[in-house]
C-alpha cells in the first residue's frame, strides 16, 4: 500500500508536537496522557515577567547585588522560553505547509517512509501497535530507539483494512 500525506492541520501539527513531547511516555505507557509543554511555556513566560517586576520594585527599596542576580536569572529564562516558543511555531508552520510530502510505502514486512530529507524503513515487529488520537494516528514503536510514526487520522480505516488484508498484529493500543 502506497499513500502520500501532505501537511497536517493546525490542530494536527499541534497534537503532532504533544506527542513528540510525550513520546518517551507513551513508549513505556502507549495509555498515558499527553503533555503539554507548550502551555507550561506560556506560564513561565508571564512568571517571569512578573518576578522580573518584582525585582525591579525590590531594587528600588533594596540595595543588594542578589536582586540583580535574580533579576538577570529570572530574564534569562524568559528569553529562552521566548524562544522554545518561536521553535515551537516554526515547527507547527513546517508541519501545515502545504508543499510538505511524506511518502508512506507498506507491505507485509514493514514501511517505508520517505520525507525528502531522509528514508526510514521499519519492520512491523519493532512497534508495540497504533493508538488513535483526536487528529492523528501514532505507531508507537516498542522501545526509545525506534522511529514513531504519525498518520493523520483520516487514514485510520485504510491501515486497519492494510493490516487484516494483510494479517499483520498490530495492536489498537487506545
Amino acid at each position: 500500500m502506497r499513500f502520500e500525506t501532505r501537511a497536517y492541520s493546525k490542530a494536527g501539527a499541534k497534537e503532532f508536537m504533544r506527542i513528540s513531547e510525550s513520546s518517551v511516555k507513551l513508549i513505556k505507557n502507549p495509555k498515558t496522557g499527553l503533555t503539554n509543554k507548550g502551555l507550561v511555556s506560556v506560564i513561565v513566560i508571564i512568571l517571569c515577567i512578573t518576578g522580573l517586576f518584582a525585582c525591579l520594585v525590590a531594587k528600588s527599596f533594596v540595595k543588594e547585588a542578589i536582586i540583580d542576580f535574580w533579576a538577570g536569572a529570572i530574564l534569562v529564562i524568559g528569553i529562552l522560553m521566548v524562544f522554545y516558543r518561536l521553535r515551537l511555531t516554526a515547527m507547527i508552520n513546517s508541519l501545515t505547509n502545504p508543499n510538505r510530502l511524506i511518502v508512506f510505502e507498506m507491505d507485509k514486512e514493514g514501511m517505508e517512509l520517505d520525507d525528502s530529507q531522509k528514508v526510514i524503513r521499519t519492520k512491523w515487529g519493532t512497534y508495540q501497535g497504533y493508538r488513535a488520537f483526536k487528529h492523528t494516528l501514532v505507531f508507537i514503536p516498542k522501545s526509545i530507539q525506534g522511529q514513531m510514526c504519525v498518520f493523520p487520522i483520516e487514514r485510520r480505516g485504510e491501515l486497519e483494512n492494510f493490516f487484516g488484508e494483510n494479517k499483520i498484529k498490530m495492536k489498537n493500543l487506545g
